[in-house]
């Protein structure tokens, strides 16, 4: 399994003035750095953050470079000293994400291949994103990742990355969200950091379903043979809305 860790400047920009909501911060520790993002953004341009807001990903991937009507909009932000603050807070992230990821790696794919019988042989980019606004998508084997350190439990971005990539292999639904869930906020998180469940980790509204599964789960655990695709095949009919 191989993650390629990038921070593209474009979607930085978009994601860090995009997100004013009190409640998508992870911390308050850069808080004041990003509002002063937000506000050189608005100050320079109300038309063109009312136009960045109908933008995702893939098309905020250098924007700046493909639509010429805000290409001096997102440079004037890239050469402020406002972006310079909060780009180097976000490389610090990626670093510590990435120095994270390749230190558990060996252990991690290990008990992951163990757990569900997938290989993990993809490539996928993870685009990090400031680690006080929060973050975590996946589509089409890209990434979207933010964490703050300060806050959560060790591994915490191990866990949530091998989270990320499962999606890769389930539709979108919440038995599916469920069962990545069980494998990875859960199993993985106590067999990284020891402890037990439940509770749960993760999605509080998936946890009725959870607890659903969690009998099978055990069973499936407590197998020789482990197929995360059988496992979800067979018991869809019964737990799948």
């Amino acid at each position: 399994m191989k993650l390629l860790f990038k921070i593209d400047k474009d979607y930085l920009i978009y994601y860090s003035i995009n997100n004013t909501s009190p409640d998508r911060y992870s911390s308050l520790i850069y808080k004041d750095d990003i509002i002063n993002l937000q506000n050189y953004a608005w100050d320079l341009s109300k038309e063109t953050n009312d136009l960045l807001r109908g933008l995702a990903l893939p098309n905020t991937l250098n924007i700046s470079n493909k639509d010429t009507s805000i290409s001096d909009f997102f440079n004037n932000i890239k050469n402020s000293n406002e972006f310079r603050i909060v780009y180097k807070q976000t490389l610090d992230s990626l670093e510590d994400c990435k120095k994270e990821w390749q230190s558990n790696l060996e252990k991690s794919k290990g008990i992951m291949n163990e757990m569900t019988g997938l290989e993990f042989n993809k490539e996928m980019t993870v685009y990090i994103t400031h680690p006080s606004l929060k973050n975590g998508k996946y589509n089409n084997n890209i990434i979207e990742w933010s964490h703050n350190s300060e806050q959560d439990w060790p591994n915490y971005s191990t866990v949530y990355l091998w989270h990320e990539i499962l999606h890769s292999y389930f539709d979108y639904s919440e038995y599916s969200h469920s069962i990545i869930q069980l494998v990875t906020d859960n199993e993985l998180r106590v067999k990284l950091n020891g402890g037990n469940y439940p509770p749960f980790e993760g999605h509080k509204e998936l946890f009725p379903l959870m607890n659903e599964l969690l009998q099978k789960w055990i069973e499936y655990l407590s197998g020789s043979q482990r197929d995360i695709i059988d496992f979800w095949k067979k018991n869809r009919n019964k737990f799948d809305s």
